[in-house]
């Protein structure tokens, strides 16, 4: 089984190398080998953070050092990064906390904040505190919820593409409608 391999080959050096490309399901694995005393809890949490937080910065400064090179690869993406630029002009650093939370969005998400010419010091400050929440949390739901959460994760990162998409269209669905019924009154 599957969880059998993660429980004999899921080491710290792994899990490092994880937290850097993503991790939430390495973080969670995590979790659960830590409530099985096969990992230690607090190094998880501290092992991920530093990984996702070098993964994080490397991006950013991709972003800042190649910021030409940004605009060309998202060139054919125009309305995603101007979406991006909107939410962080709108939230600013509260977007560095939830990012890691949106589907699809973590990467250009920094690439686009490492080219936007953000405060290096405050990028730091604000994603060294926002990696920690997000390791702290997954490896929480790990030891928490065991098997079950690991079942969940894995459904949800299969079908979550197809609950954007749902979720999306409900949204143009409902502001169409709305729109029509306010001129219908009118």
């Amino acid at each position: 089984m599957l969880y059998d391999f993660f429980a004999q080959h899921l080491n710290y050096p792994v899990l490092f190398l994880w937290s850097i490309l993503e991790g939430e399901i390495g973080l969670t694995l995590g979790g659960l080998l830590s409530k099985e005393g096969v990992l230690r809890f607090e190094y998880v949490v501290l092992i991920a953070t530093a990984g996702a937080f070098i993964g994080d910065l490397s991006v950013f400064l991709i972003g800042r050092f190649f910021s030409k090179k940004v605009d060309v690869w998202f060139a054919s993406k125009k309305e995603q990064i101007e979406s991006v630029q909107d939410a962080f002009a709108k939230y600013g650093a509260w977007l560095i906390f939830f990012e890691r939370y949106l589907y699809g969005a973590h990467i250009p998400t920094l690439l686009i904040i490492g080219s936007s010419h953000y405060s290096f010091l405050k990028f730091l400050m604000f994603d060294i505190i926002a990696v920690f929440l997000w390791a702290v949390t997954f490896v929480t739901l790990g030891y928490t919820f065991d098997k079950e959460f690991i079942a969940l994760l894995n459904l949800v990162s299969k079908y979550m593409s197809a609950f954007i998409i749902l979720i999306v269209f409900i949204f143009i669905l409902k502001k169409s409608m709305g729109g029509r019924s306010s001129k219908n009154v009118s």
